[in-house]
């Protein structure tokens, strides 16, 4: 939380130093666009992740001998920014495509409902898979449905991607990841309202950043009895 207020008041006065990659990823998660997303994905899995593991594999046959970085109230040196990037490989095999894409439904006017054809009236939970899960390694939101299907129940996604609003508001953008997370709220009670007959009551999420976010989301008031779940 100080961490988080400390980069608003920054961002507020105009002090926060620009990054690159930073600004990359934000546009990533700020879009909502499964075109440009489809075309991010795309960079990341055969480009950006591959280049860093191949500079990764560089820097061990160099056997550069890392020191212990020099105490500073500024920014690193570019030497040391770029050992830090490539000390450690990025992970490998990412999924060539999204969660969505893989199971054709990014279309956001709809909202996917995946279930057995025998499971129409077996319990519903609704499922956010989150940035990570669903944008980047889908094989993890793949996992998930795979294992909620496999129980028999009906598992509810929002429509279209979407973003909790932890990552903007955590970098400082208190009012932005505020924005979100009402707009999402609004979306998942028009949800409930659409879906009122499943009686959802429990809610799930697969990302570790996101289920911060979702706590504020007061499940409780959107869906019949999700609290607790």
């Amino acid at each position: 939380d100080v961490s988080i207020t400390m980069r608003e008041i920054l961002r507020k006065q105009g002090q926060r130093r620009k990054n690159l990659g930073t600004w990359f990823s934000m546009w990533f998660l700020n879009t909502t666009r499964a075109s440009t997303i489809k075309a991010m994905h795309g960079l990341f899995a055969r480009l950006a992740y591959p280049g860093q593991r191949f500079a990764h594999r560089v820097y061990k046959l160099l056997n550069i001998k890392e020191k212990t970085p020099k105490s500073s109230t500024g920014r690193a040196p570019l030497v040391e920014q770029v050992v830090h990037f490539v000390r450690k490989p990025m992970p490998a095999n990412l999924p060539a495509r999204t969660t969505r894409a893989l199971l054709a439904i990014e279309d956001d006017k709809f909202i996917p409902i995946i279930r057995r054809p025998e499971s129409q009236d077996a319990e519903a939970v609704f499922y956010f898979p989150g940035c990570g899960s669903e944008r980047l390694f889908s094989q993890i939101g793949l996992a998930t449905l795979a294992m909620l299907y496999e129980q028999g129940v009906q598992t509810v996604l929002p429509p279209g991607y979407l973003c909790c609003g932890y990552p903007q508001k955590s970098g400082g953008d208190a009012n932005q990841g505020k924005q979100i997370s009402v707009a999402n709220q609004v979306l998942f009670h028009r949800i409930a309202n659409t879906l009122n007959y499943l009686d959802i009551k429990t809610v799930l999420v697969s990302c570790g950043t996101c289920i911060d976010q979702l706590l504020t989301y007061q499940f409780s008031k959107i869906f019949p009895g999700p609290a607790g779940n």
